[in-house]
């Protein structure tokens, strides 16, 4: 009995073999000409996103600075300080007119009001960047900078007594600059910013301090189109 349900089963499964064997011969032609027809559309579809391809959009243009920083500012007893050190930073230009930039710069300055005693500067600012012509390879940029400062000074107090010591608080600054690319993705860059900090006087409280902060340096284009 198992052996003739066995020889059942295998003709009934010979029987849809051939069954669908001539169901796939009946209308091999129909399915070739879906095939074909789906190919040719493929391929027209890929044509027309390549010859009618919507214009890409602007890619953002990275780079990155370094350089010297000078900052020259009037103390408590109207003395003019000046510091020197180095500046570094990096912009992210969205358009041909708007981008971002993040600022630092540390200058160092010996012998503060006569103290002999060191200073320093420190700044880590960032904000937005608006370039008004960029006519030719040169570009004019202006910005308007906030963050923090830390100013490290010493201030004479009576005598030979010096009060010493740093503070870090918010600070902004305002300026502008030029940008003038020498070769390839490099160019020169100076800039002039108001900064203004607060420092630590003489009566052991805050004071805010205006400071002229002067940078130049070099720019290296890191990502995005290469200037021409």
């Amino acid at each position: 009995m198992e052996v003739i349900a066995k020889l059942k089963a295998f003709r009934f499964a010979l029987r849809s073999i051939k069954g669908v064997t001539k169901m796939i011969t009946r209308h091999a032609g129909r399915t070739s000409l879906c095939f074909v027809w789906l190919a040719s559309a493929c391929v027209f579809a890929q044509n027309s996103f390549i010859t009618s391809a919507a214009p890409a959009a602007t890619a953002p243009v990275w780079s990155a600075r370094i350089g010297y920083s000078l900052v020259s500012g009037a103390s408590e007893h109207s003395q003019r300080l000046t510091a020197n050190g180095i500046a570094g930073g990096g912009n992210v230009d969205f358009s041909s007119h708007w981008g971002a930039t993040l600022d630092s710069s540390y200058s160092h300055s010996s012998d503060v009001s006569g103290t002999h005693r060191d200073g320093s500067v420190l700044s880590l600012l960032s904000g937005p960047v608006f370039y008004p012509n960029r006519g030719g390879r040169r570009r004019v940029f202006i910005h308007a900078l906030a963050g923090v400062t830390r100013v490290d000074a010493a201030v004479p107090v009576n005598g030979t007594y010096v009060l010493s010591g740093w503070l870090v608080r918010f600070s902004e600054a305002v300026g502008g600059g030029l940008e003038q690319p020498v070769s390839g993705r490099f160019a020169l860059r100076i800039g002039a910013d108001y900064l203004r900090a607060k420092f630590l006087n003489s009566a052991d409280g805050v004071s805010p301090q205006n400071d002229l902060r002067v940078t130049a340096g070099l720019v290296f284009q890191l990502r995005g189109p290469r200037a021409q």
